[in-house]
C-alpha cells in the first residue's frame, strides 16, 4: 500500500547540474575534473583526503580535543570572522549589529531549516538568492514559507564580481530580508 502511495508520486524535474555530472560520468577523456556538486572528486570519484586535512587531524589527535557538538548557532569566533571576510571588519552591518551569522553543515537541510527558523523567530517573510545558484535553493525557501527573489552579483560580459550592482539590488529587498551568500 504504501509503495504504491511513493510511486504514484511523479519524478521532479530534472536538475541541470546532476545532468552536467552525469555526461562527466559518460565522457571517456581522462584528462577531467568534475566540479560540478561542489567538491573536488579524483579520478576515481571520490573525494580525495587533502594534505592539509590530515595535518589537521593529527594535530587534533595529539592533543586529545574531543570532537564534540558545536553550539546550535555554530562556532562563534568562525561566524564572526566569515562576516568580516564577507562586509569588511570596519563596515556599518556589522559595526551597527545588522548581521546574523549561524554555521550549518551541508546546504539543503540547512536552507531549508534556517529559512523557516528565519520566518518563525525572527519575523522574516523574504530571502534573496544568487541569480546563478543550485535549482534548489528557491524551492527550499519557499517550503519554509518565504517569498524568494534573486540578486544579480556577476558579470558575465567582464567574468567577475559585480558587487555595485549585488548592492544595488540587496538595498531593494524588503526589510527585513534573508540574503544568501553562496561561495560556489
Amino acid at each position: 500500500m504504501l509503495v504504491e502511495k511513493f510511486e504514484a508520486i511523479p519524478p521532479a524535474p530534472a536538475d541541470p547540474i546532476i545532468g552536467i555530472s552525469d555526461r562527466f560520468r559518460a565522457d571517456p577523456r581522462k584528462e577531467k575534473v568534475n566540479l560540478t556538486v561542489g567538491n573536488y572528486l579524483g579520478a576515481d570519484g571520490c573525494i580525495p583526503l587533502q594534505q592539509t586535512v590530515r595535518e589537521a587531524e593529527s594535530r587534533l589527535l595529539h592533543r586529545g580535543t574531543v570532537h564534540s557538538y558545536l553550539p546550535i548557532e555554530g562556532y562563534g569566533p568562525y561566524c564572526r570572522l566569515l562576516e568580516e571576510l564577507a562586509f569588511g571588519s570596519k563596515s556599518e552591518v556589522l559595526t551597527t549589529n545588522r548581521v546574523s551569522t549561524i554555521q550549518a553543515l551541508g546546504g539543503t537541510g540547512a536552507l531549508y531549516v534556517g529559512g523557516l527558523f528565519a520566518k518563525t523567530a525572527l519575523g522574516i517573510r523574504h530571502a534573496s538568492v544568487p541569480n546563478l545558484t543550485w535549482g534548489n535553493h528557491r524551492a527550499l525557501f519557499r517550503l519554509g514559507g518565504l517569498t524568494v527573489s534573486d540578486y544579480s552579483y556577476y558579470d558575465k560580459a567582464k567574468s567577475c564580481l559585480s558587487f555595485e550592482r549585488m548592492l544595488e539590488d540587496m538595498r531593494a529587498l524588503p526589510q527585513p530580508s534573508l540574503v544568501l551568500l553562496q561561495v560556489c
